[in-house]
């Protein structure tokens, strides 16, 4: 590639040795080192860094983890008809897509959101109800989770913060 293609291929951080290459919206995008300009992994989606876990994580067609030298930890398959929400604290936390509507108004209010997380460290379900769960599970997926495990859920312009009782 050439220094004039290279300026013109969009790019985001991920951590502060890492960058994500190619549009988002797309699958076919490239996670690479920018200190040995490696490639860790690409035909993917997107990417995140857990600072809490130090691992990079990316979703394709499945779910992979890694270290920051780019070394595969783990991988597992994507929770179905899941997004990846947030990843944070430890956590990634997917947002699943509920394929019925509520008949009536009581069931919506009683109705949980679909919210399920996998530990970031190795990608193994969560099972235990840590308060950040219980409160996605009921105003919905976050999308940004700090180090020190507080979330931003709901509308990004007007999100409501969600702090660790831990």
């Amino acid at each position: 590639m050439s220094t004039s293609e290279a300026r013109e291929v969009p790019w985001e951080p991920i951590g502060t040795t890492h960058a994500l290459l190619g549009d988002a919206g797309s699958d076919m995008r490239t996670l690479i080192d920018m200190r040995s300009g490696a490639t860790v992994d690409s035909e993917i989606a997107g990417a995140w860094f857990d600072s809490s876990s130090d691992t990079l994580v990316t979703v394709g067609s499945e779910l992979h983890g890694f270290d920051a030298d780019g070394t595969k930890r783990w991988s597992t398959p994507l929770p179905a008809h899941a997004e990846v929400s947030a990843v944070g604290a430890g956590l990634i936390t997917f947002d699943s897509e509920s394929g019925s509507e509520p008949e009536n108004e009581s069931d919506s209010d009683q109705e949980e959101q679909s919210v399920t997380a996998r530990s970031a460290r190795d990608g193994s379900p969560i099972k235990k109800d840590t308060p950040l769960l219980k409160a996605t599970k009921q105003l919905g997926a976050p999308h940004h989770i700090s180090k020190s495990g507080a979330a931003l859920i709901g509308d990004p312009q007007t999100p409501l913060l969600i702090t660790s009782q831990e």
